[in-house]
């Protein structure tokens, strides 16, 4: 009886445990398009060289870009922006469901410090997601392993980090592959017939 009973504690205590980190969980904090298939993408295994960035790279930036790994896939759309109240660049930024092409969450990257090399947003997403806190940056893509099929532009590989605003050691580094220099979703996504309308002013 008492194996039986310990037996039952310790599948609960796991079963828990796997509920926290299934895509549903996870989804609802790096949203994006849910992906059903567990398989590790080479994006879950790269070495980013954190440390080594490079000073950001304005000339390839701005556009729409495709980020994926093993539980999630969305779109990105960079676009510059410059204010008479802000002397230096910015990053406005939107974020897409691939699938439907519903506007998940939008914000502004800017430098929070001088090196020139991080850009961070706070990302406000629709009602039932969680903000988040969105960073890009970009590596040399000969700082990886020649075994990756790096996504470079003229030698840059594009990285955001996505990460929670309570906790952020909880974060995520995925390499980015640019689709279009234009900023029209409806050039990448072809289920734009059904995107939802998206407020920021909630």
């Amino acid at each position: 009886m008492k194996k039986i009973v310990l037996s039952l504690l310790i599948f609960g205590v796991v079963q828990s445990a796997f509920a926290t980190y299934t895509p549903t969980a996870w989804f609802n904090y790096h949203q994006g398009t849910s992906i059903h298939s567990r398989g590790p993408t080479p994006d879950d295994f790269v070495p980013f060289p954190f440390g080594g960035e490079l000073p950001f790279p304005w000339n390839i930036t701005q556009g729409v870009w495709y980020v994926r790994n093993s539980l999630f896939e969305s779109y990105f759309v960079f676009k510059y922006q410059t204010t008479y109240s802000h002397s230096r660049p910015r990053l406005y930024v939107e974020q897409f469901d691939v699938r439907t092409c519903a506007k998940l969450s939008v914000g502004i990257a800017d430098e929070l410090t001088d090196s020139g090399k991080i850009l961070w947003a706070t990302m406000r997403a629709q009602r039932q997601y969680s903000n988040y806190r969105l960073g890009i940056r970009a590596f040399k893509s000969t700082s990886f392993p020649k075994d990756l099929n790096i996504p470079s532009i003229n030698g840059q590989v594009l990285v955001v980090t996505m990460s929670s605003l309570i906790n952020p050691m909880e974060s995520l580094n995925i390499m980015a592959e640019k689709k279009s220099t234009g900023l029209d979703i409806r050039s990448v996504c072809g289920g734009y017939q059904s995107i939802k309308s998206f407020s920021t002013n909630r």
